[in-house]
């Protein structure tokens, strides 16, 4: 009996559960919605499967989770889903049953087959997406925002059974689809989770196909779904579990119908419902799908003044996005509805830090630069032209472009005034060349062509500018519109490239069209195949054997603070462990059913009671700033007060590092420690006392075993200004030999400023007694060292203390001889 690798298995589970999602409910409503003659469209069947079977599903699954967040009781179990599902199921079969019956069959026609050029880019699409599945499967979740939202959320409902009411982050399309592979497979596991994530990959492929082919022609279908597939950063984010993926898949899909129904093709009623549909998902995923409405109101509001205000010739195009806008009510609105009576923002935008970012560059302009450069080509070396454009007019155009463009891309910076006005000039000189010759060469066909492509960039355009003014820090976040940009490279290179029939007398695929079209493909083919650490063989050797070892590639540094914390837990026995790590949004997804407070910053040491652990990170800096707290705080300073928080871990890397804390009792920082050296006389500063000191590993300086020296102090209350300890080291004739001046209980992320000391408690500062490189003692001479404070801030100004005999000293001696080491 073969036995699969455990990632595998485990993906393989829920595939009868997404079956039924996708075909038991997709199929028979796609086969409701769609017009008959389209029935034997098995791409657009397929895609219109993808889109309605989840939406049903999460929409169902949503009534259950809400539901039993209202009582606290899980809903969310296999027998309600399958329960609620199935009549749905059973009713969508009937109708379309009913439709088969009642509805004569579409007229026959012979289907022409795939000309070999599409035939290869489809082999070289499926098998992109094979690897891409298996890749996206062997993984866990590991990149920010799963961890944080979507992959977290599917484990938090797997486990409750139901969608707590605090939860207000983000629309539930994906996140209730990661909560059901995991159902129905029986607990939470990220490969089962991640098993139906390609399908929206898949579905965005085919709905780039749609596009192009229920718009242009289906030879334009192909070239756009493999332009699509085959784009390098779809290759790498097609396997991550990001919302951005089953954006675009929703995005395009509003787009294919919609434009179809815009041209007023035969049942474009049902276009523009479908098209709505694909827009709730589309709102159902995340909020910048609202940015397609603007979109869709702009191609109303430009076909109101295309026909000057006449109603009766732009009612019927109106009526194309009003039903599109209806249809997608249901669902697109359910979840800020929800948010809004439950007390939470209805959308929860980005941190404002994020608008900061947004590069607005030249490098954004790079669909439209390649669609614009693919005409000018066309234009001057295809064959049948008989007027073509003037070369140096071109190169003219083209130098402003690059004047505008290049600069914020080799030196990456936001385009100028400078910048914009010579991108509007080289647009305006080329358009003034290029316009004349459309007028002269445009065939009907050519000027349908034409149409199509700027609706579509009209229908991208407000969503570019949100992008590109507020969103432009990530490529990722423009892969929506990125399908609607493809589109004039997609037409332009399908005429270019001459199809070959198979039928044709040469039915070979030539070399100067195949080879170019496979290494074009390749690396965005095989790009699944390989792992920056383990090489192009991690997929079947046993580098990684283990989810955390495969987070260890990827999150190292987190995923070691995971670890010690969940071994800690373990070891303590403690159930539902109470964790503080500000700002450490990806922590809950590890500990989905422990009290984890992110969004708090702690500053009072009460603040800690009754809490387990401490994390301190530079996502904790980030929050405390954003907060406005200070990030020097009794709490954050007395990370290096082993009686109150007990070190017990912390790791770095390049781009993350933690400090992890056992909280011990807070009112220990009230009791002096033990063994200590008392003062041989009483020694009081205006904010403290000398409690007593404490030396570990002998007097000698200088030597292998470093004395390391505590001093204590019992607080009178907190300091008006910051102080600083210095601690001497002295000849016997006074003469200073070296210092170990710091702020009391230093560390390299915080100290306990003498401004929060509080009555009564005792801080003890340690210091590690090390010689600094070239300070030299004398064997057999005896030294002291001499303690006090003083204001940096005021010219190193010493803070007075009072003695036993009742004078003032600005310092004093401990009771230790030291010696040089032999």
């Amino acid at each position: 009996m073969i036995s699969l690798p455990y990632w595998l298995d485990f993906a393989l589970r829920p595939v009868p559960a997404l079956a039924w999602m996708v075909i038991g409910l997709g199929l028979p409503w796609a086969l409701v919605l769609l017009p008959r003659k389209d029935w034997r469209n098995r791409p657009l069947i397929a895609l219109v499967m993808i889109a309605v079977g989840p939406l049903l599903l999460t929409a169902w699954m949503f009534a259950l989770g809400t539901l039993g967040g209202a009582s606290e009781s899980a809903q969310l179990t296999p027998a309600n889903i399958l329960l609620g599902t199935l009549p749905v199921a059973i009713g969508g079969a009937v109708v379309a049953f009913r439709k088969w019956r009642s509805s004569p069959p579409p007229a026959l026609t012979e289907r022409q087959r795939l000309a070999l050029d599409e035939r290869l880019l489809v082999i070289l699409i499926v098998a992109a997406c094979v690897l891409r599945w298996l890749a996206a499967v062997w993984y866990p979740f590991w990149e920010y925002d799963p961890i944080w939202v979507y992959g977290y959320e599917g484990r938090l409902y797997t486990l409750l059974g139901y969608i707590p009411q605090n939860i207000g982050y983000y629309p539930q399309f994906l996140p209730l689809q990661y909560a059901y592979a995991q159902i129905m497979t029986g607990g939470i596991n990220d490969h089962a989770a991640r098993a139906g994530f390609p399908l929206y990959h898949w579905g965005s492929i085919l709905a780039a196909y749609a596009l192009g082919r229920l718009n242009v022609s289906r030879r334009v279908g192909v070239y756009m779904a493999a332009l699509w597939a085959m784009y390098p950063h779809v290759a790498q984010w097609s396997t991550v579990g990001d919302l951005e993926i089953p954006l675009t898949f929703a995005a395009t899909g509003v787009a294919a119908f919609f434009l179809a129904a815009w041209q007023r093709h035969d049942y474009w009623r049902r276009y523009a419902i479908i098209s709505g549909l694909f827009l709730g998902v589309a709102l159902w995923t995340k909020p910048t799908g609202g940015a397609l409405i603007l979109g869709i109101v702009l191609l109303a509001v430009w076909e109101i003044f295309r026909t000057r205000f006449d109603w009766r010739k732009w009612w019927p195009r109106f009526q194309v996005a009003a039903w599109c806008g209806i249809a997608s009510i249901p669902i697109g609105a359910l979840w800020y509805i929800r948010n809004v009576l439950l007390s939470h923002r209805a959308i929860d935008f980005p941190h404002p830090f994020w608008l900061t970012q947004a590069m607005r560059s030249g490098v954004e302009f790079g669909w439209p630069v390649l669609a614009a450069a693919l005409l000018c080509t066309w234009l001057l070396w295809s064959k049948g032209l008989r007027v073509r454009p003037v070369l140096r007019r071109l190169l003219i155009g083209w130098g402003f472009l690059a004047a505008a463009l290049l600069p914020s891309i080799l030196s990456p910076h936001r385009m100028g005034l400078i910048e914009w006005g010579l991108l509007l000039v080289g647009a305006g000189i080329l358009l003034a060349e290029l316009w004349p010759l459309y007028a002269f060469h445009a065939t009907a066909l050519a000027k349908r062509e034409t149409h199509v492509v700027g609706w579509a960039l009209l229908l991208a355009f407000p969503y570019f500018v949100v992008w590109f003014v507020s969103y432009s820090y990530h490529y990722r976040l423009s892969f929506a519109i990125v399908p609607l940009m493809m589109l004039p490279a997609a037409i332009l290179i399908a005429r270019w490239i001459p199809p070959q029939r198979p039928l044709d007398s040469r039915p070979k695929l030539t070399p100067r069209i195949g080879l170019p079209l496979i290494l074009l493909c390749i690396p965005a083919v095989i790009a699944p195949l390989y792992h920056y650490e383990g090489g192009w063989d991690y997929l079947w050797s046993n580098e990684y054997p283990n989810d955390w070892r495969r987070l260890d590639s990827t999150n190292y540094a987190l995923s070691q603070t995971v670890q010690r914390i969940a071994l800690d837990v373990e070891e303590r026995g403690l159930e539902r462990p109470v964790i503080f790590a500000p700002g450490l949004q990806r922590l809950p997804f590890f500990f989905p059913l422990a009290d984890v407070r992110i969004r708090d910053t702690p500053t009072d040491l009460d603040q800690l009671r009754g809490v387990d652990y401490y994390v301190f990170t530079q996502e904790a800096r980030w929050l405390y700033e954003e907060n406005n707290q200070p990030e020097v705080n009794p709490v954050t300073g007395s990370m290096y007060r082993p009686e109150i928080l007990s070190y017990f871990g912390g790791t770095a890397d390049a781009s993350f590092f933690s400090r992890l804390y056992r909280v011990r009792d807070i009112d220990a920082r009230y009791v002096l420690p033990e063994n200590l050296t008392p003062p041989s006389e009483p020694v009081a500063w205006p904010f403290a006392t000398l409690a007593g000191t404490q030396l570990v590993r002998g007097t000698e300086l200088g030597g292998r075993r470093t004395p390391r020296l505590t001093i204590s102090f019992l607080a009178s209350g907190p300091a008006p200004l910051e102080y600083t300890l210095y601690i001497h080291l002295l000849a016997p004739d006074g003469t200073l030999i070296t210092t170990w001046d710091s702020l009391p209980a230093v560390g390299p992320y915080g100290w306990y400023s003498t401004r929060f000391w509080v009555k009564d408690e005792v801080v003890s500062h340690l210091t590690e007694l090390r010689l600094p490189e070239g300070v030299s003692l004398q064997p057999g001479v005896e030294y002291r060292i001499r303690i006090g404070w003083y204001d940096v801030f005021d010219d190193n100004r010493r803070v007075m203390a009072d003695l036993n005999d009742g004078t003032q000293s600005d310092g004093v001696f401990l009771p230790y001889i030291f010696t040089a080491a032999p």
